[in-house]
Parts: structure tokens; C-alpha cells; sequence
């Protein structure tokens, strides 16, 4: 029988998962639940020590003997944990994956009076590769969450142990009362995460444990932010094999808009952003349910397609990790390769053509398509979603964008010139880069954008996105036409300074979306009743940006109706200018709102 400490339970399975077949235990009341469960493991063999300081050498030893494999020294709570501290130094240097689990007081105890407490996360500071700290999981509302968080951390540390290059992890456990309560019959089966180290040989690498590629029958490939240096054409080389989630934010300049129906001629098709509104419909479709999904790439924008990955449970997910980083995104990590995104693709190739994959690719292209289709011949009202429609609607005519720009032009293209498809000729000329602001304004770049788009993403703040743009358009060294930065009214008023500078130049070129606040918040139906949500949290206000753009010599244009922001943005990709220049476009935000609503139902 095992203990009925959910964490604790999470933990020893996953020892097993991972190969530990040595521990090293030292006496104690906190630890007893560990100590009792290592002990009933018919995989762990078990070593009583007393005195904790010999007890790491021990475990380092035993790990030496055994070729070094992993090998646990387990202490109670206090000070026990400190007296590891010369054997963990050793491991670190010697790079010997110790994995040292220490009981802990709850959080809520800990400097508070009580015995045998200190602040044990973190405790063996840099002399361990990585450090956790796992959570109790209760019953209740988040014990899912929460389970699902103990896993993670704990393959997290057991992985960072026995990497590409090993050492001591330290796994803390806090324990509530009762401690001696062992009611389980049977550990938990737990998900065990697994990394593929293969940058040197990825052109041979021949799958384990990654064979589930080859034995899939429905794989989905989707698609993160990327950098605009990656190597986009062999990511969409794959698009004739497997069905792609490509956000727009990360799509490279070279796609086709959907005009036709999908024929043979797959590089026609785009399937960025059509899945915003096609995941509601498909989400109980057990035919649109893939049996792998791989995941390329950095953050994803859109929480419909975060929400449908983590509903997929018992679905295999392998993420491509340039560090070898376990980020789960989507809940149901199973595997990580360790590999550069640009070359995510050879290692794909490995696995050849699959024809019983089409089906399934034809499937989600088909209702891509029919997705897109009804987004792109969505009218909106005057609103910030229209004025966004519009911006890529205008500068897609005078700077067209698709695959054969980047195949004509080689490396350089972006600087070189531009592919007119309508005359099927290279143009020379030079291309300009898009910044977007975050909140509402990324979500609707992710509707409609054609073309790669830079932003803010890693912790997706409002602050800085204005002075992104700007330090973006101080760069000698790139010669775009312009640079054009599309942010929200708070996200420019609380930027301003960013225009306070004396290298702006005539290449930045700004659209406000100005509905008066916070409008994102405006959606949520719990904050209608509180008193606070105009004022406080949707933060309504009624400043412009005019008397900002005087002082600053930005040249200024204001928009209050649908005709006015077509011309502002006519004015804003025609005009020469050797100043900044601002269009503020006026909407009302239960109008956005609204809008944004209705095309993701459309």
C-alpha cells in the first residue's frame, strides 16, 4: 500500500518512469510518506543512513558504482537538507545526477515559529542544475491543474539531472498532516516526459522514442511565433503532408490568401488564423481529433487554439526545444526534441511521405479553407477590427507578399524587392516590417495579417511596444520602406515617451486604436457588476494623442468614420514624409467588441 499523498505518490511513480533503481533515505517524520513509498517500489532498493552529511556521499558513491546513474538521497525537513550540502557541491562538479528530495513544512508555516522550518526551495542554491518545489494537490476545483503541475516539475528536475550533461537536482516536498495514512493499493500511471538529444546526427536520427511520428494516422503540426529569420520555406514545405496551425503573427511573407478551391496546388494555401473560428465547430468532431501533435515555435496568441490543445487528453505532443526546455504548453507534453527550429523540417523528412496521412490533412484543409473564406468575407462595421482589415487589405496591393518572393530572391529578398504574382515578375523595391501592440490589437493582427508580424510576446505586456517600434526604425542597416506600428490607446498613452526622441524618423509610421480604454475587458461578463470596471480596470478615458503628436513633430491625422480611416491609411503608406506619422482612429468599444465577436462566430 502507498501513501495517500497525492504529490508524493506523482513522485515515485515517475522515479520509476525515469530509471531510479537506487535510494539513500535518512529517518525522519516529514520524509516517513517518501521513505514508506520508496520502500513498497519492487524497483527501488533502499539504503538507511542516519547521519545525512555521510548520507549524500554515500548516494554519490553508489551513483559512481552504478555507471553514474541516478541515485536519490531523501532527508526530512529543516536542517537535514543543509547537511547535504558538501555531497551536492561534489555532484555538481563531478556532474553526478544526485536527486536529493527533501519533506517540507507546508508554505504557510514556514518562518513562523514552528520547528524544524526554513525556506527549503532553492536552500542548495547554484550547486544544483535545478531546483522545484512541488505543489500539494487537494480535491477540489483545481486538483487537475494542480496534479498536472506536480508531474510537470517533477519531470522537469529528473530530466535536468540526467541531460546531456548531468548533476544533482533538488526536489522539495512539502507534506501536510497526517503524515502515516498508506491507503493507495497502486501508484499512479503518470505521464513521463521524454527528451531526444540529436543536433549532431539529425540527418540519420531514425525516431526512438520518437517512432509515433511514423505510427500516426492523424498528426497536426502547429506552429508558435518565430523570429524572422527562421527557415520558413522548409517549415512549409511539410504543408502536403500533415495539416498546419499557423498563426499569422508568425507567418512569413510568402503565403497566397485563399482564392480558389484547394486543388493540387497546396503552396496556394494559407491557413493562418481561418482556425480562430473553425475550433468551436470541430472541437466534438472525433474526425478532426489528431493522434499526434507537434509542436514548432514560441507563444501562441489565440486561446481557442490553447484551449482545444489541452482538451486533448491521451494525445501524444512533441515539442521542438532549441534548449531542450520542458514547456507545456498545451498540458500533455510527452516528448522534447532538442532542436533549432529551422531545422525542425529535416528531421520530419526522416519519416517520409505517409499516404495515410492525406485524409486527414484534406480534412483540416478543406475546412480551413471554407473558415477563411467566410472570415475574409466578413464586412465589419467601422471599428478597430475594420481598420486593421483594411491596413493589410491596402498595403497588400502595393507590397504583395507570398512564397516566390523569398524563392526568387533568395536570403536577401525582403531587401531586394518584391514578387508581383499578378504578373508573375520581380520587382525590385524595398519591403516594410509590421510591429503590433498587445491586448486587443494583436488579436486582430492574428485575424488578418499577411505577412510577418513583430511584437512583444514573451510576457506580453502593454508597456514598450511604441518604443519597439521606434528602436526598430532607427536601424541603418535595414532598409525597409516603412515601419508601421498598430497598438491600442493605452499601449500608445502609456508609451508616449517613446516619440520623445530625437532619432525619430519619416519610415515609423503609427495607428492608434482609440475606443476609449480598455475595450479586451469589456468582453468579460463577471466584471458587468462591479462598480470598479469602468473606471478602474477598463480604465475609460477621453485623451487623444493630437497634442502628443504637436509636441513631438508627428504628423497627425484623425479618423472618425469608416471613409476618413481609409483615406488616414492611404495617407499613411503613400505619403513621403521625414517626420513620424500618426493616425488616431476613433471607434466606439462596444462596437469592437461586437466586431470581434462576430467574426469569430462568422
Amino acid at each position: 500500500m502507498y501513501s495517500n499523498k497525492e504529490n508524493v505518490n506523482i513522485l515515485t511513480s515517475l522515479l520509476v518512469a525515469h530509471g531510479v533503481r537506487h535510494a539513500v533515505v535518512c529517518p525522519g517524520s516529514r520524509n516517513a510518506a517518501i521513505v514508506h513509498n520508496l520502500n513498497e517500489c519492487e524497483d527501488i532498493t533502499c539504503y538507511p543512513v542516519t547521519d545525512e552529511r555521510s548520507a549524500g556521499f554515500q548516494a554519490l558513491g553508489l551513483s559512481m558504482a552504478e555507471g553514474y546513474q541516478p541515485v536519490v538521497v531523501c532527508v526530512t525537513s529543516g536542517s537535514a537538507l543543509l547537511n547535504l550540502y558538501p555531497a551536492v557541491a561534489e555532484a555538481y562538479y563531478q556532474q553526478i545526477p544526485l536527486i536529493v528530495i527533501s519533506a517540507d513544512r507546508p508554505a504557510q508555516w514556514i518562518n513562523q515559529l514552528d520547528g524544524q522550518t526554513l525556506p527549503q526551495p532553492d536552500a542548495l542554491g547554484q550547486m544544483v542544475r535545478k531546483s522545484v518545489s512541488l505543489p500539494e494537490v487537494f480535491e477540489g476545483e483545481q486538483q487537475e491543474e494542480m496534479h498536472w503541475y506536480c508531474n510537470r516539475l517533477v519531470n522537469e528536475a529528473l530530466l535536468k539531472s540526467m541531460g546531456r550533461v548531468k548533476g544533482p537536482v533538488h526536489i522539495n516536498v512539502p507534506i501536510s498532516e497526517p503524515f502515516y495514512s498508506f491507503t493507495k493499493e497502486a501508484l499512479p500511471v503518470e505521464r513521463k516526459i521524454e527528451v531526444a538529444y540529436c543536433r549532431a546526427n539529425i540527418d540519420t536520427f531514425d525516431g526512438t522514442p520518437f517512432e509515433c511520428v511514423l505510427e500516426a494516422k492523424r498528426p497536426l503540426l502547429v506552429i508558435g511565433q518565430l523570429d524572422n529569420t527562421e527557415k520558413y520555406v522548409d517549415l512549409l514545405a511539410y504543408i502536403d503532408r500533415m495539416p498546419i496551425l499557423w498563426e499569422s503573427l508568425a507567418m512569413p511573407p510568402y503565403l497566397y490568401k485563399v482564392q480558389e478551391e484547394l486543388g493540387e496546388d497546396w503552396n496556394k494555401t494559407t491557413l493562418y488564423s481561418a482556425f480562430e473560428n473553425l475550433l468551436d465547430e470541430i472541437k466534438d468532431d472525433e474526425r478532426f481529433r489528431p493522434d499526434l501533435v507537434v509542436y514548432i515555435g514560441g507563444h501562441i496568441v489565440s486561446k481557442k487554439l490553447k484551449s482545444y490543445l489541452r482538451s486533448l487528453k491521451g494525445v501524444e505532443q512533441i515539442r521542438i526545444s532549441q534548449e531542450a526546455d520542458i514547456e507545456d504548453t498545451f498540458m500533455h507534453l510527452t516528448k522534447v526534441m532538442d532542436l533549432p527550429n529551422s531545422d525542425a523540417m529535416s528531421w520530419l523528412d526522416n519519416f517520409g511521405w505517409h499516404n495515410h496521412w492525406e485524409d486527414y490533412r484534406k480534412l483540416w484543409m478543406d475546412a480551413l479553407a471554407k473558415s477563411y473564406e467566410r472570415k475574409e468575407n466578413f464586412k465589419p462595421e467601422f471599428s478597430s477590427l475594420a481598420t486593421v482589415k483594411e491596413f493589410f487589405s491596402q498595403l497588400q496591393k502595393v507590397e504583395p507578399q507570398d512564397f516566390k518572393a523569398f524563392t526568387l530572391g533568395g536570403k536577401d529578398a525582403q531587401d531586394d524587392g518584391i514578387y508581383d504574382r499578378e504578373f508573375d515578375t520581380f520587382l525590385p523595391g524595398m519591403m516594410s516590417s509590421v510591429i503590433s501592440g498587445n491586448s486587443s490589437a494583436i488579436r486582430l493582427m492574428n485575424l488578418y495579417a499577411d505577412r510577418h508580424v513583430y511584437c512583444n510576446r514573451g510576457v506580453n505586456g502593454i508597456e514598450g511596444s511604441l518604443s519597439t517600434a521606434v528602436g526598430f526604425s532607427m536601424c541603418k542597416n535595414k532598409s525597409d520602406k516603412h515601419v508601421y506600428c498598430i497598438l491600442g490607446d493605452l499601449s500608445f498613452f502609456y508609451d508616449q515617451n517613446a516619440l520623445w526622441n530625437r532619432n525619430l524618423n519619416g519610415k515609423l509610421r503609427i495607428i492608434v486604436l482609440n475606443n476609449g480604454g480598455g475595450a479586451i475587458f469589456g468582453k468579460f461578463q463577471g466584471l458587468k457588476e462591479s462598480q470598479a470596471r469602468e473606471e478602474m480596470v477598463m480604465a475609460k478615458h477621453h485623451a487623444t494623442a493630437e497634442g502628443i503628436c504637436s509636441q513631438n513633430d508627428v504628423k497627425y491625422f484623425a479618423a472618425h468614420t469608416m471613409e476618413e480611416m481609409e483615406q488616414g491609411i492611404c495617407q499613411l503608406i503613400h505619403a513621403e514624409s521625414e517626420r513620424p506619422m500618426l493616425l488616431e482612429v476613433f471607434t466606439d468599444m462596444d462596437v469592437d467588441n461586437e466586431m470581434l465577436e462576430a467574426i469569430q462566430k462568422c
